[in-house]
């Protein structure tokens, strides 16, 4: 890169107007050109919670350095109420394509070839002492330089929801001070869950939240605790996983007798379909709901409604 620029100065690229839109295309194709290309968080959560960005590089180069990258939470007038710095490293996030060099005689020049994809990342957050209340939840990656001087440059993703502040939004969140049995749902994921054995959270691109339960069977369980029964008695519950392949599983409310249930194959293991069953559950928010499976593999279990 540094040969390049020193071709650069030498050959007068000094001298071209800034405001020229050429020249600022031309920048602009020199670099990389990250954009969040999908964002990942409950609509309603509370307590620690997960937040799973996708982010992309259309240009022709990496991010080069280990800027940290934050998250936030802003309410309705703008201010930030809470922060957090993620582990997330921006390097990751190579070129989608790259151009092929002649010589590699691949086609006719230019040739692009796929290279990169986009990349995904995801981290708790704890909401805990945040009131109730819609909140915007914004990402940030801080130039090093902004702890020096206000003028320092920020950096800028292409997504057109970026503030001149640097704070790039990602969408509404709305915090709540207990779990409910609201259209959101209850996440698989969700740290109040039990898992047991070899039960384990992981990323899933199509379900809510990004994340999802697996290897739930062979003696693992996931039971879904604190649940809203309501005024208590007959309710359906829906049930939403994701399996390449047909399988079964046990379902319970609480201490009843569990039903089994015959999951059919979704498109993969990240795209989500439901089914529903009733199960007797208690008045009040101390319901739990078990899935398993004693002599198999269960699906992946992405969330549960009830009503």
């Amino acid at each position: 890169m540094n040969g390049l620029t020193s071709w650069k100065i030498n050959e007068g690229s000094i001298n071209y107007p800034a405001s020229d839109p050429k020249v600022a295309a031309a920048v602009r194709l020199m670099g990389y050109n990250l954009s969040v290309k999908n964002a990942y968080f409950k609509d309603t959560a509370q307590g620690v919670t997960k937040v799973g960005v996708q982010i992309q590089n259309t240009g022709v180069a990496p991010f080069y350095y280990p800027w940290k990258v934050s998250l936030g939470l802003e309410n309705s007038a703008g201010a930030m109420v809470k922060s957090w710095e993620t582990p997330w490293d921006l390097r990751k996030v190579m070129p989608t394509k790259i151009r092929a060099f002649p010589d590699w005689s691949v086609g006719a020049d230019p040739t692009y070839l796929d290279y990169g994809y986009p990349q995904y990342f995801d981290t708790s957050v704890d909401l805990s002492g945040l009131s109730g209340g819609a909140y915007r939840l914004v990402m940030k990656v801080k130039n090093p330089l902004e702890d020096i001087s206000a003028k320092a440059k920020k950096l800028r993703f292409s997504n057109a929801t970026q503030d001149g502040d640097g704070w790039l939004g990602l969408g509404t969140m709305n915090v709540t001070t207990g779990q409910t049995s609201d259209p959101a749902g209850y996440e698989a994921e969700a740290a109040g869950n039990t898992l047991t054995a070899g039960a384990v959270r992981a990323a899933c691109s199509g379900c809510s939240g990004g994340s999802k339960v697996g290897y739930i069977g062979q003696g693992a369980t996931l039971q879904f605790n604190n649940i809203d029964g309501g005024t208590g008695g007959s309710l359906t519950i829906t049930v939403t996983y994701a399996t390449a392949e047909s399988r079964t599983a046990t379902v319970k409310a609480n201490s009843d007798q569990p039903q089994t249930l015959t999951f059919q194959p979704t498109p993969d293991w990240s795209t989500p379909r439901s089914l529903t069953v009733r199960l007797n559950l208690r008045a009040g928010k101390t319901n739990t709901l078990t899935i398993a499976n004693p002599s198999g593999w269960a699906p992946d279990i992405d969330k549960i409604t009830v009503g």
